[in-house]
């Protein structure tokens, strides 16, 4: 359905109340209805829809703008009206007997009469806005119809994180993102089993052959290999600058991090002030730029390791190269100031954020999720990072929300951690490509791959904004892909034969759905038991999971907004990365041409 159209919709009320000969009295009806028709052209309903021409990106998040009071509006409808009355002589249309009426008189008796028939059009109005939101939640070319917002509107500080409403319960179904911890990624384990994954790659490229250091059931981002190697980083992740005489040159760990000293000075320029955490690539200190006013920075010290060292490298070129197609900053994308070597580590210097996402969720939205409008915000901005990475051919391949981070004052996030990031036509198949949770389908199935990836880890991150739950919380890839299919529905033989994998999760049984077989593990026995199944519609689809986000008693609204954001998800999230939707085409989804929820 088009955009409500006032002008029908007047003359439907005015065919109700006027007769062929007016009264005096329904002269002031007519009058007072014509000029209540007259404000609601001027100020339109927000959930009409405008043409491209007529959407201005500038009212997606500017705060307030609230519709002028009906109450206000009728009583000066009714002063306009009388003046508009008497200056133009309507009473010489009526008959004698009519021209004596006293208008002042006659419009005091008949509040109570204009405040019902105003009512009752109110009513009529919403239910046909109703009409209007059904047809427009349905509709499969809506995303087409925006228009893309300017990253200059995708800042915006007057939006609220928590769900406000009274009635938001807390969701306690399913995996917990404020809960969920990916530190423990960052383990012995998992350090060795990348070291051998890019060894085997870059052996693999000059033709030598790689030591097989491989485990087939190993996931690189999986919490179930986890050990505690705590002891290995001294309780405050640094040590005093009084103990290095001690040290002598023995400056790093036994794994190749930089013991942090509070106080160095790095690069003769920056003072080391606290330690912020470490990966599986670095380590990342808060530092004074006393060469800048004393500006807080962030440092990341690359390990001391060729592969790492390499890895390191290829971040900085990229992050080098982002910069030179961005110079105003409006991209999103987290800023390199610098870099320098340090006692054999490369540094890199970025400016320095606040939170990131999975921080802020913990903070703001812990079971229940943060706001739609806080979502949509995130969201919109996080598009403008990955359209810039897509303009430069660069799959980032490891977001979530870890690595998407807030400014101070949490109104404008923006996309970090590129030290898995690649050319475009670097996507060698890997199974263990992205953190698990976030993990596309065409990476656990062999498949080729392409910045489509990013896409799906971003529909992920912003559904575990909103709901505060992890969306597909898989113990293994196998798992992922049961979960997959119970939120999307099955995958077609077409689009499993492209894979190299399948085989490992499907049995071809002819037909044009393959099996899937479920594979779990019994903990206490260590058994293996599979399973065949079919899934033919989804189980728990998307609209259901984000309704069931949304409080209860929302305005139509609010709820309005919360099915655009179930549409967006649905394109974010097609099993087949061709079908997925581009950053440039959810810029220009109704989600974010929304107007601001009150």
């Amino acid at each position: 359905m088009g955009a409500l159209n006032n002008h029908q919709y007047a003359e439907e009320d005015g065919e109700i109340i006027e007769p062929s000969r007016p009264s005096g009295r329904r002269l002031a009806h007519s009058a007072l209805l014509a000029r209540t028709v007259a404000a609601e052209k001027e100020t339109p309903s927000p959930l009409t829809r405008t043409s491209k021409r007529q959407r201005s990106p500038e009212k997606v998040y500017v705060p307030g703008d609230k519709p002028r009071s009906s109450t206000l509006d009728s009583k000066a409808a009714k002063v306009d009206d009388k003046r508009a009355t008497v200056n133009t002589g309507a009473a010489n249309e009526a008959t004698a007997d009519e021209e004596d009426i006293d208008i002042d008189a006659l419009l005091r008796d008949n509040d109570d009469e204009d405040e019902r028939f105003l009512e009752e059009r109110r009513k009529r109005r919403r239910e046909i806005l109703l009409k209007f939101e059904n047809s427009d939640a349905h509709d499969p070319d809506s995303h087409i119809r925006g228009s893309r917002p300017d990253a200059s509107v995708a800042e915006d500080s007057g939006f609220l994180l928590e769900k406000t409403n009274a009635k938001a319960a807390p969701n306690s179904e399913g995996l917990s993102a404020a809960d969920y911890s990916p530190d423990r990624d960052s383990n012995e384990d998992d350090v060795r089993h990348r070291i051998a994954a890019k060894q085997t790659a870059a052996a693999a490229r000059r033709d030598i052959p790689a030591k097989d250091d491989s485990d087939d059931d190993f996931d690189m981002f999986a919490d179930d290999d986890a050990v505690d190697t705590s002891s290995n980083v001294p309780k405050s992740g640094a040590i005093s600058a009084a103990v290095t005489t001690a040290m002598a040159d023995n400056w790093d760990d036994a794994d190749g991090y930089y013991q942090i000293i509070i106080g160095e000075k790095l690069d003769g320029r920056y003072l080391v002030q606290s330690f912020l955490g470490q990966g599986v690539f670095s380590s990342v200190v808060k530092a004074l730029d006393i060469e800048n006013d004393n500006k807080p920075v962030a440092i990341k010290l690359i390990r001391s390791n060729e592969i790492m060292q390499q890895a390191g490298i290829k971040e900085q070129q990229i992050l080098e190269r982002l910069h030179e197609t961005d110079k105003t900053g409006r991209s999103h994308v987290v800023r390199l100031l610098g870099s320098f070597m340090h006692r054999n580590h490369l540094c890199l210097c970025f400016e320095l954020l606040g939170m990131n996402l999975r921080e802020v969720v913990r903070k703001f939205g812990r079971d229940s999720g943060l706001s739609l409008q806080a979502v949509r915000v995130y969201g919109m901005q996080l598009m403008l990072a990955l359209d810039h990475l897509r303009k430069n051919r660069v799959l980032h391949g490891d977001l979530k929300p870890d690595n998407c981070f807030v400014s101070e004052q949490r109104s404008v996030a923006k996309l970090g951690d590129l030290g898995s990031a690649c050319d475009v036509e670097e996507n060698e198949i890997t199974p263990y490509l992205v953190s698990r949770f976030y993990r596309a389908p065409e990476i656990i199935l062999g498949m080729p791959y392409d910045y489509a990836i990013d896409m799906w880890s971003l529909g992920v991150t912003l559904f575990e904004l909103y709901t505060g739950k992890i969306m597909f919380p898989g113990r293994n890839n196998n798992e992922m892909l049961r979960l997959m299919m119970e939120a999307r529905g099955h995958f077609s033989s077409r689009v499993l034969r492209r894979g190299q994998l399948w085989q490992q999760h499907f049995e071809d049984n002819g037909g044009s759905m393959m099996d899937f077989v479920s594979r779990s593990t019994d903990k206490v026995s260590n058994r293996t038991t599979t399973q065949r199944m079919a899934f033919t519609k989804p189980t728990k689809d998307i609209k259901s999971r984000v309704l069931s986000a949304t409080p209860s008693d929302s305005a139509a609204e609010e709820i309005q907004t919360a099915l655009r954001f179930a549409q967006l998800l649905d394109r974010c999230l097609e099993l087949s990365p061709e079908k997925r939707i581009t950053p440039d085409e959810a810029l220009q989804h109704p989600f974010f041409a929304t107007p601001k929820i009150k």
